[in-house]
């Protein structure tokens, strides 16, 4: 009992409340939420100056951060609010047409299906779902569920790495692997991941990644990443273009 007396100091969460949905929304650590602060503080000092001057090699700083965490190139990486954000760019990156077929499985978490469903419904695309096997005794038998849904339209692999309300860790490079050679590109929905298992994106060689890293990883909220492997990122559906880097080379007069 002491343990977790020590444990719970470094959070302010109610007394009155036990806390156990962390996988949902986090709590946030009481030495995260200070350096937060510190963060903002800085930024308040000269707000122009730290937005015009600063900003890019901050965000470039934390990319490299969870690059070498993730065993990725932090340039194959943008910072995004939440794994449902970035998902909702893949959905709207890739072109989907009338047939087209984006296969998901019965475990898949809620928002990942609303969001490829409203996109099919606005493209014409079908989802289809794969189911897996009623017990997890073998990780060959959840590959060959998923794979076997694969047809002639499928034209993109939607799953978790780590499932939201069955908390099951998918064989997620075997399934990779053989969605390759079928060429059928990936996407991996991994806020449940962070923390919780060896993520290495370039062993699993998927084609996206997304993560919130406000759960398992203790960030503050409104934090989370998307990872695109190379050849796809000039095809990322940006919902806001602003300054920064959109439009490489050129200023407005």
């Amino acid at each position: 009992m002491s343990l977790i007396a020590d444990y719970a100091g470094y959070w302010d969460i109610n007394p009155q409340v036990t806390f156990l949905n962390h996988g949902s929304l986090g709590p946030t650590p009481r030495e995260v939420l200070l350096a937060k602060d510190a963060g903002a503080s800085r930024v308040s000092q000269n707000p122009l100056g730290f937005m015009t001057r600063e900003l890019e090699s901050e965000l470039e700083i934390v990319c490299q951060a969870l690059g070498k965490m993730l065993r990725a190139d932090a340039r194959d990486i943008v910072l995004v609010p939440n794994a449902t954000f970035g998902m909702n760019s893949v959905a709207n990156s890739i072109n989907f047409e009338t047939g087209d077929e984006i296969l998901l499985n019965d475990h898949e978490y809620g928002a990942v299906i609303r969001t490829f469903r409203e996109r099919a419904q606005k493209t014409g695309a079908n989802i289809v779902v794969a189911k897996l096997p009623a017990r997890f005794n073998d990780p060959a038998e959840v590959v060959h569920s998923i794979i076997e849904a694969v047809t002639k339209r499928t034209k993109l692999l939607v799953f978790s790495h780590v499932t939201s309300a069955s908390s099951i860790i998918m064989p997620a490079q075997e399934i990779c692997d053989a969605a390759r050679k079928l060429g059928i590109p990936t996407c991996i929905d991994g806020p449940h991941a962070l923390a919780l298992t060896n993520v290495n994106l370039t062993q699993l060689n998927c084609d996206y990644y997304v993560a919130s890293c406000h759960k398992w990883l203790c960030a503050p909220c409104g934090t989370g990443f998307l990872y695109a492997r190379k050849k796809h990122q000039s095809q990322i559906f940006h919902p806001v273009v602003s300054w920064g880097r959109s439009v490489s080379g050129q200023a407005d007069s």
